[in-house]
């Protein structure tokens, strides 16, 4: 392939559980992870040693940070979400509207609200500083597993089970629909280079989609042996990674989405199982799965 140079660093351990997924502290020496026994990690990566900091009644299924509110959102399997204070840890307010699981959060830009989506079909909308749901938006009858939004906010995306993907204007109309893959869509994300939307799904595809020509499909690749869950854009080199089911990560060539890198175990003593997630910090990657390890990738070249 090319002269790409993947190195691990080291394994997290300590999860007892899969770990379903991870998120920045906003601090490039530590991140969070959640899985599936309930408990919030904070690592830290200069001595690899990890501390549970929050431990939840159901599944992690969602982290995000928003640093400039001080907040750190956590979303269950049951539905329910923690709002913590990101300098202390300490939970805020534990509201449950939903009657799925919360998959993805989505800050909206320039503005103080928040989006959710659940595996109710629903969206929901919060209030980052009161922590009220100020709307709930019934998008489809089933999970809405992915969101994402474009460079200037003014399109929004929703990747759902029922194998469409979703697009509404930066009021949260909705303006388009399409049957975007064969089975399940488990994740969308636009790139910053081109602007490209980019989709991954349960069969294994990633395709990539135009959204200056009315989101025409322009490439549709048969990424994986299995299900392709999650896909992250590398900082300032032009390529994005995925990370599977079948075991193992791949890395990209965002301009041409051509194969550079493949990492599994035969090659690199990579995850045993599937993988959930995936997260960069600066030029580190992070990754995460059933294994119940979390492992540090030192990509060059």
């Amino acid at each position: 392939m090319t002269g790409i140079a993947v190195s691990k660093i080291r394994d997290y351990t300590g999860h007892r559980e899969p770990v379903y997924t991870l998120c920045s502290t906003g601090e490039n020496e530590s991140f969070f992870s959640g899985g599936a026994e309930g408990l919030l990690v904070k690592w830290d990566r200069n001595s690899g040693s990890g501390n549970g900091v929050l431990k939840t009644n159901a599944p992690i299924y969602a982290l995000k940070i928003i640093p400039e509110r001080d907040l750190l959102l956590v979303g269950l399997s049951d539905g329910g979400i923690h709002f913590v204070e990101l300098s202390t840890l300490k939970i805020l307010r534990s509201p449950k509207i939903h009657e799925g699981a919360v998959f993805d959060f989505l800050p909206l830009t320039d503005s103080d609200f928040l989006l959710a989506s659940s595996g109710d079909g629903t969206l929901s909308v919060w209030d980052l500083g009161t922590f009220q749901s100020e709307n709930r938006i019934s998008v489809s009858g089933k999970s809405i597993r992915t969101l994402a939004m474009n460079g200037t906010g003014n399109q929004i995306v929703a990747g759902a089970s029922d194998n469409h993907i979703y697009l509404f204007d930066s009021e949260l109309k909705l303006r388009k629909k399409w049957l975007a893959h064969g089975l399940s869509v488990f994740r969308t994300a636009f790139s910053p280079e081109n602007g490209l939307l980019l989709s991954t799904g349960r069969d294994a595809h990633i395709k990539a989609w135009d959204p200056f020509q009315n989101f025409l499909e322009i490439e549709s690749i048969p990424a994986h042996n299995y299900a392709v869950n999650d896909l992250v854009f590398a900082p300032e080199t032009g390529r994005f990674v995925t990370g599977s089911m079948d075991k193992s990560i791949k890395i990209w060539d965002g301009n041409q989405q051509k194969l550079l890198k493949v990492v599994d175990w035969a090659r690199h003593q990579g995850h045993k199982n599937g993988i959930n997630r995936l997260l960069f910090l600066e030029n580190r990657l992070l990754s995460c799965g059933d294994d119940r390890l979390i492992m540090e990738w030192e990509i060059e070249g």
